[in-house]
């Protein structure tokens, strides 16, 4: 039981994109074994849909963590182009990324909008409120938890493994701000 990392990635570009943003940056996740990260494909595949330049320099290698994200926001203020937004493929390295740029004097949302992705609790309170895509981690819990009771019950017909994917929602906030350059 997963969320469609995929597509919620592309509509979180798209947001982006309906705000102004054509210069607009990542903070990617990891990738597991050989597969390369969703959210890292998502973002590249809605760039390329929207004829927009992926920059190599503006896709920041991450691990999840705040630290990622403050890592990335070095880089960021040390460039001398920098993009106007950056989807982050967590909450956690976004709060990172907005907490650091905010001491090289470069303020969210005024000067570049930052979006994230889970919405953990702390996305709704930070300052600013971070604009983020919601996994529905209730629905994936009960959905995965019902699935496996059924598996060890024996009701569950079919040798197929299980596959459910979830659509994400897109949760906008104060991170994110149209483009008035």
């Amino acid at each position: 039981v997963i969320t469609d990392n995929l597509q919620a990635a592309e509509r979180a570009v798209q947001h982006l994109y309906q705000l102004g943003h054509r210069r607009i940056g990542h903070i990617s996740g990891p990738s597991r074994n050989t597969f390369p990260n969703e959210r890292l494909v998502g973002f590249r595949k809605a760039m390329f849909e929207h004829r927009l330049t992926v920059r190599e320099d503006w896709i920041v290698p991450g691990d999840y963590t705040m630290e990622a994200g403050q890592r990335a926001a070095r880089h960021f203020a040390g460039l001398g182009e920098r993009p106007t937004a950056i989807f982050a493929a967590n909450d956690e390295m976004a709060i990172g990324l907005i907490a650091t740029l905010r001491r090289h004097g470069i303020e969210c949302p005024r000067d570049i909008s930052v979006m994230g992705f889970d919405d953990i609790s702390v996305s709704q309170n930070y300052a600013p409120a971070l604009t983020t895509m919601r996994q529905p981690r209730e629905q994936i819990g009960r959905i995965a938890t019902e699935t496996l009771v059924n598996i060890l019950e024996g009701n569950r017909t079919g040798s197929d493994p299980v596959r459910i994917v979830l659509k994400s929602e897109l949760i906008v906030r104060e991170s994110t701000a149209r483009l008035t350059t």
